[in-house]
């Protein structure tokens, strides 16, 4: 697992003393580091990919070795960032149950939905930004789902917070065992959880 969040309470301990336009700068270079170097320690196979959707900027590993037990058999996100904005369109549903098709109908995917790396009402696009997310998680179902759906919802009413958000592995799947979401604030500074994604008994 990528280590404890103190790594990033160390980036935002080393915070530059300026406003939060060039605080929100700084972080996005630091933790998109954090983000690869810790990925690329994990999987040392991997192939970062860094692109750019409705102002979020994603890191894709491109690897799919599904014949090869011993590397990254499923391509998959590394983390998401970026300013939070907001869409009028509604959501695409046909083309989000035409992604693998339904989950219902998968033993694999029993207890997932597919959820958003970035929600869709602040501006998440589909594909890429879908995963199997724990589904009392998804609907906010469980005590861990109450506190994820209240930093989306921060989200939704704070138009350009500066949001980060990282699936940890600890498998080869694509599959996350624990989700990392965190939002800065000019409000309350940082607000950031690791959220389980697997069912625990």
């Amino acid at each position: 697992m990528s280590g404890s969040l103190s790594k990033y309470y160390q980036i935002f301990a080393s915070l530059p003393e300026a406003g939060y336009e060039e605080s929100v700068r700084f972080l996005i270079d630091k933790i998109s580091i954090l983000f690869i170097d810790d990925y690329s320690d994990q999987c040392q196979n991997s192939e970062i990919l860094e692109f750019n959707v409705n102002g979020y900027t994603y890191l894709f590993d491109l690897r799919d070795d599904e014949g090869d037990s011993n590397k990254i058999n499923e391509s998959r996100v590394v983390g998401v960032l970026g300013r939070v904005s907001h869409t009028t369109e509604k959501r695409d549903a046909g083309r989000m149950k035409g992604f693998i098709g339904p989950f219902t109908k998968l033993d694999k995917y029993k207890d997932f939905d597919k959820g958003h790396f970035v929600s869709h009402k602040i501006n998440g696009s589909l594909d890429h930004n879908l995963y199997p997310q724990l589904r009392e998680l998804n609907r906010g179902w469980s005590p861990q789902g109450k506190l994820f759906r209240s930093l989306e919802r921060y989200c939704e009413q704070n138009p350009d917070t500066f949001l980060f958000t990282r699936p940890i592995y600890t498998d080869l799947s694509w599959i996350p065992r624990y989700l990392d979401y965190g939002i800065f604030t000019n409000e309350f500074g940082l607000l950031l959880n690791r959220f389980d994604n697997i069912k625990t008994l």
